[in-house]
């Protein structure tokens, strides 16, 4: 965030690995999900005042491709945040398409936004890298974003058997991407649609 003077971040990284869960071989049934980890967080900036937090990833949730991740801020003067992302959804029977969504919530005490419109800078684009720090509006507001992606692997290349063996040959490179530049034999080609 523009305008923030100075940050402490006070990495309580405790890492809570004893939350990692791994399949049990002689569990009849797969667990809901693969990993999950954690952290807390302890900050200072102009705009926050001392604020305080977590984040957290579950990978493997439901799918084996499927991630969570969350966090959550809360801060001396008011400000507070909170983020929720899920991606890599498949559904089942729809080979070719992987989703994600995401949704953000955050309501703010205090912090400037570059907005245009300033009679004392009319040259001036706010928030470029030659812009006056002044040319700013510094305000409480409330900012909330809801996206989802939709993405279709075309059935042709390295994306011709889906989207998840698209996804683990992304994870592995394209060794045959170096040599051959044909969309129809090698890479993944995808259509893309994010609503918001």
């Amino acid at each position: 965030m523009i305008g923030t003077k100075r940050t402490l971040t006070l990495g309580l990284l405790t890492l809570l690995n004893n939350c990692a869960v791994s399949a049990d071989d002689s569990a009849k049934s797969e667990p809901l999900y693969k990993e999950a980890i954690g952290a807390p967080f302890l900050f200072s900036s102009e705009d926050w005042g001392m604020a305080f937090g977590g984040a957290g990833v579950v990978k493997g949730l439901i799918q084996p491709q499927m991630t969570l991740f969350g966090t959550v801020i809360g801060s001396s003067n008011g400000t507070k945040m909170g983020y929720l992302g899920l991606y890599n959804v498949m559904v089942p029977g729809l080979d070719h398409w992987q989703m994600d969504f995401s949704v953000l919530e955050s309501s703010l005490a205090k912090t400037n936004y570059f907005l245009p419109g300033n009679p004392d800078y009319p040259n001036e684009k706010p928030g470029s890298n030659d812009s006056s720090l002044e040319n700013s509006v510094r305000t409480g507001g409330r900012e909330q974003h809801y996206q989802a992606h939709f993405q279709y692997i075309l059935p042709i290349g390295d994306g011709k058997d889906g989207a998840l063996a698209a996804m683990a040959k992304k994870s592995r490179g394209y060794e045959s991407s170096r040599t051959y530049w044909n969309p129809l034999t090698t890479g993944i080609t995808s259509l893309e649609l994010q609503p918001y």
